[in-house]
């Protein structure tokens, strides 16, 4: 009678380690991945801040343009992040028009990114904002382009 009960003592044992450490997992998990946002948008927040700073100098880089040259500065800037051209933004506040500016207008750039977990998010909860269940950082820096040079 007492090895029967034994044998189920263990066997219950086992199942409860076994719940435990896909717990664990799942929380190691949750916190890889939140780890990994946060240091996208840090990563995002510091090249795009770095590129506005780039673009009010009006510099190029070789033979692109403007725009190209500041979408190029910032996938330097932002190392192991696949900025697509569609999510950068740019903004010329002083005419309300969408480019780079000029001299002297005052120019927002910003990226609108997709950040994809490694742990599919069970909860519709976390799903609402973005059906593909990741979360969208979007980033942007805003700064007034230096005069012509005389």
């Amino acid at each position: 009678m007492r090895m029967r009960l034994l044998r189920s003592n263990r066997g219950q044992a086992f199942v409860e380690t076994g719940i435990a450490i896909l717990v664990i997992l799942g929380f190691t998990w949750a916190v890889i991945d939140a780890g990994g946002l946060f240091w996208t948008y840090l990563t995002l927040e510091n090249a795009v801040t770095e590129a506005t700073r780039f673009a009010v100098t009006q510099q190029t880089i070789g033979g692109l343009s403007r725009v190209d040259s500041i979408k190029s500065t910032m996938r330097t800037l932002a190392p192991g992040i696949t900025i697509a051209d569609g999510e950068f933004g740019f903004e010329n506040l002083s005419d309300g028009t969408a480019d780079a500016g000029g001299p002297n207008d005052v120019i927002r750039i910003s990226v609108n990114h997709q950040f994809q977990p490694w742990l599919p998010l069970p909860f519709p909860v976390f799903m609402s904002a973005d059906p593909s269940g990741g979360f969208r950082i979007v980033v942007s820096s805003t700064m007034k382009n230096e005069p012509p040079p005389t």
